[in-house]
Order: structure tokens, then C-alpha cells, then sequence
């Protein structure tokens, strides 16, 4: 061979070497070569994947040193079978690191050595929107059952009244008697109030799984709404029992929504009052100088422990004698999460309950939420992004909303009501910001969430998707990307 031909040889060898490079770089997945003892000969992978372990740490490891038991069993029994037959073998299995479970999928592939070159892929994404698949059609059967109990409810709950108001009114046209006609005059009143009070509940029940309740949020004393509350009920509290109302000496002021926090207020009484026959009743306000707690206490039955848990569901009911279709605390609880309160149950059986709203105090920036008003999106501050271009591309048709720290994100989420969240991974620290992530979750916010990471690691991208993220942005990013991702979310027509 002339040394032209072995110069071109050399030439066409080098440029399949970085043709083979190329690939590999744009592979998401990377290859493992195993020979038929398990051993890890060689790992083939780009410059910027991220294992959980160093490519000098896992050649010549034995692959039962980094997979459990379980999948180091599947491996062998997949090699051998590959090595024998000199056929492709897939396998799908977990792999453990620290609280997190990813997902991946190998392709066994026979080479002429005696070794299997495993080309892996990470399939967490698809096993994850499986499982979100899977919840969905649950949850779908899970709505399909309870709209057949809530139609079995509702018609009991209707007819009941309805069927008294009928009967009484047939009664009352029939009777020559005053007093009868005077106890018939009470039983369809109570029993009219009560069937009102039913079609109050379904209608705001519809307004909430619409997404239709408008809260109309001012600046509003606890202290005289507790005393309004107690006004009320003081006409209507039986006789056997008192109706307490505690107060501190300071006024209270929160911001909430005037009408909402009177009817939670005032469920919480009227169920103290089924509820108590002797004893008392009492409206008690108090402070810790950050959240604002207003309690009904009673010393009626109490609630048992196995019901504790699910008091604020729909149809709970603790006593079926009891009046009404046990939609109200549930109501209650739809109402305070949009307060971004708390509520809260303390009971025993037979000394009494406490039902309990808790409001944070004293926060400036809280304004009214109108109809038709432009998504929000919260995005907590970022040194390596200009905010003004990422407000001007925004602002087009969105409201956009910064936060300074954690503090400011939360009290945002809780009274600005943002429709999305985006975070910088490395906002106070990459522990803390998926912390927050996690912590909104607890919170009941099922707010879209986008996390912006610095460099886009494996594992930073598994932990941020586990704690509850929808998108990953890698940083530096266009605002056209992160206005693309917003219009993912939260494009449709106002």
C-alpha cells in the first residue's frame, strides 16, 4: 500500500472515529461493554452525561457491585442469553439512589469478543407520564363513583325536606287548628332553610369545581367578624347552652374575603349548635403576630377518631340523624385553601371539638383578582438573567410577578394566586430551592412548576422532576424559550 493509500486509510478511519464521537455526543443514552462474567470492560458516553459514578470508577467494576441483587440477576441471565443465542435482548429495570428511582431501558447487543455492549437508555420521563397516565384514569374512576354517590345523596337529601315542606303544607291547608297550623308553619320554614341551605352548598360546590369562585380579598378586622358571627348565632342559640365569644385586645387585621370568611365561620357554629345540647359554645381569636387563628369550641359529642381524618370530605357525616348532606365542611376547607389558610380539627368523643381557620396577618401586596384578568407568573429573582427582557416578552400577555427570596415566593403564592412558578435551581441553594419546590406540593398548590438549572445534570434533572417540577430550562436561556414553555401552560382564550 503507497503512503498516499495509507494517508487516506488514516484520513477515512480518523473521520469515522469522529463520526462515531458525534453520535455518541448527541445520544442521550450511554453504552456499558459487560464480557460473560459481569464485568464492566468499558463505558462509552458524552462529555456532558452525568452517572452516579466517575467512567474510571465503573471500568473493571463487577456489575453486581453497582446493581441490586435483582437486576444484577437480570443482566446475567440476559448476557448469557445473548452470548448463547448471538441474538438483541432488551431489559427494563430500577435503579435506587438515595430517596430517588430512576428507570432505564438496555438493548443487549452480541460483539464478536465474547463481550455485550449494553446500550441504555433512561426512561424515567415515560415511566413517570405512565404512572401519571395510570393516576389519571384512577382519578377518572374514582369521579365516576362519586358523581353516582353525590346523585345518591343529593335525591335522599332533597327528598327529605322536600317531601316534608309537601306534606305539611297539605296539613296546614287541611287544619282548622291555629296551634297545629303554628307548629306546621315552623316545620316547612326549618325545613325550607334547610333545603336552601343544600342548594347554596351544591351551587358553590359547582362554582368551585368550575373554577368559578371569585374571592373579593380586602383588608378586614377578625376581631369584628367574629363579633358579627357571634351577633347572628346568639339568636339562634337553643336554650341549655352559652355562647361565648373571646377576644384579644388588639384588633386583628387580615386580608380575606369578607362574605366567605363569615359562612365558613358560621358553618362551624351551626354544626357546634346540631351538635351540643348542654354546655357552651365558644367564638375565641387569637395571634402569634403571624397567623391569626379564629376557633368555634363546643362541649357537644365530639367527633370519633376514625372520622377525624376525613371530616372535611364531601358526604362525611359523623351523625346520619344530623341534618344536612355533609358538603359544608368541605366547602369550608375548598374556601380556606383559597384564602391560603389553614383549617384544622381538634375533638374527642364526648367533651366537645374545636374547628379552627388560621390566616396569616399583615401583608401589603395583596390585591383583588378580577375576572379576565392575565395569567400571572411568578419567577423568583436571578442574577444571570435580565429581568426587564424577560418581563417585556412576558407582559405581552402575561402579568409577571418577581420574588426576592423563599418568604416572598410563599406569601405570593398564597395571596397573589400565580397560574405559574418558575425557580432557579440554585435560588438559595440547590437543596433549598427543590425543598420549596417540595413544600409547595405539600401545600396543596397544584401551580405548574419550572426549575432553570445552571448546567443540566442527570441527576439535578431527576431530583427536580421527583420533587414535583413540570419543565427543566437550561441556563443561559432565551425569554423566547421560557415564553414558549409559559404558552404551554397557560395559552387559552380570556
Amino acid at each position: 500500500m503507497t503512503q498516499q493509500e495509507l494517508q487516506q486509510a488514516y484520513e477515512k478511519q480518523t473521520a469515522e472515529l469522529e463520526l462515531y464521537k458525534k453520535i455518541v455526543e448527541a445520544q442521550s443514552s450511554f453504552i456499558f461493554i459487560f464480557d460473560s462474567d459481569f464485568i464492566l470492560c468499558d463505558v462509552i458516553m458524552s462529555s456532558s452525561a452525568q452517572l452516579l459514578h466517575t467512567r474510571e470508577e465503573l471500568i473493571g467494576t463487577d456489575g453486581r457491585m453497582i446493581y441490586s441483587p435483582e437486576v444484577s440477576e437480570l443482566y446475567i441471565e440476559n448476557i448469557k442469553e445473548c452470548l448463547l443465542e448471538n441474538k438483541k435482548r432488551e431489559i427494563e429495570y430500577p435503579l435506587q439512589s438515595e430517596d430517588l428511582v430512576y428507570y432505564f431501558k438496555a438493548r443487549l447487543v452480541p460483539l464478536d469478543n465474547g463481550k455485550v455492549m449494553a446500550i441504555i437508555r433512561d426512561i424515567t420521563d415515560r415511566m413517570m407520564q405512565f404512572s401519571e397516565l395510570h393516576q389519571a384514569k384512577i382519578a377518572s374512576e374514582e369521579a365516576g363513583k362519586a358523581k353516582t354517590v353525590f346523585l345518591s345523596n343529593m335525591s335522599h337529601e332533597i327528598r327529605t325536606p322536600l317531601n316534608a315542606i309537601v306534606g305539611f303544607s297539605e296539613l296546614l291547608t287541611d287544619s282548622d287548628n291555629e296551634e297545629e297550623k303554628v307548629i306546621y308553619k315552623d316545620l316547612i320554614k326549618k325545613n325550607t332553610a334547610q333545603l336552601l341551605q343544600l342548594v347554596n352548598e351544591v351551587l358553590d360546590l359547582s362554582r368551585m369545581e368550575s373554577g368559578k369562585m371569585e374571592m373579593n380579598f380586602a383588608e378586614h378586622s377578625l376581631t369584628e367578624l367574629l363579633i358579627e358571627t357571634h351577633m347572628v348565632h346568639s339568636l339562634k342559640i337553643p336554650s341549655g347552652i352559652e355562647l361565648k365569644l373571646e377576644l384579644p385586645e388588639e384588633n386583628i387585621m387580615v386580608m380575606t374575603d369578607r362574605n366567605r370568611f363569615l359562612q365558613v365561620m358560621s358553618n362551624f357554629v351551626s354544626n357546634a349548635i346540631k351538635n351540643t345540647t348542654e354546655g357552651s359554645i365558644t367564638l375565641k381569636l387569637e395571634s402569634d403576630g403571624e397567623w391569626a387563628r379564629a376557633s368555634v369550641i363546643d362541649t357537644g359529642r365530639g367527633i370519633p377518631k376514625d372520622h377525624i381524618k376525613t371530616i372535611f370530605e364531601r358526604f362525611e357525616k359523623v351523625n346520619d340523624f344530623v341534618p344536612g348532606a355533609g358538603l359544608g365542611l368541605s366547602i369550608c376547607k375548598s374556601i380556606v385553601d383559597q384564602f391560603g389558610g389553614k383549617i384544622d380539627v381538634e375533638s374527642e368523643e364526648g367533651v366537645g371539638s374545636t374547628f379552627s381557620v388560621s390566616l396569616r396577618e399583615h401583608v401589603d401586596f395583596i390585591r383583588q383578582r378580577s375576572v379576565g384578568d392575565r395569567p400571572r407568573i411568578l419567577i423568583s429573582k436571578d442574577n444571570d438573567v435580565d429581568c426587564d427582557d424577560i418581563t417585556k416578552v412576558l407582559s405581552e400577555d402575561y402579568e409577571v410577578l418577581w420574588a426576592e427570596n423563599k418568604e416572598e415566593v410563599m406569601d405570593k403564592l398564597y395571596y397573589l394566586k400565580p397560574d405559574l412558578l418558575v425557580l432557579d435551581i440554585a435560588f438559595g441553594g440547590e437543596a433549598t430551592s427543590l425543598d420549596l419546590v417540595s413544600y409547595v406540593r405539600t401545600e396543596a398548590f397544584n401551580i405548574p412548576i419550572i426549575v432553570t438549572i445552571e448546567q443540566l445534570q442527570y441527576t439535578q434533572q431527576q431530583k427536580a422532576r421527583h420533587a414535583g417540577c413540570r419543565r427543566i430550562l437550561s441556563k443561559p436561556y432565551a425569554p423566547g424559550q421560557l415564553k414558549a414553555l409559559a404558552d404551554i401552560y397557560l395559552k387559552r382564550d380570556y
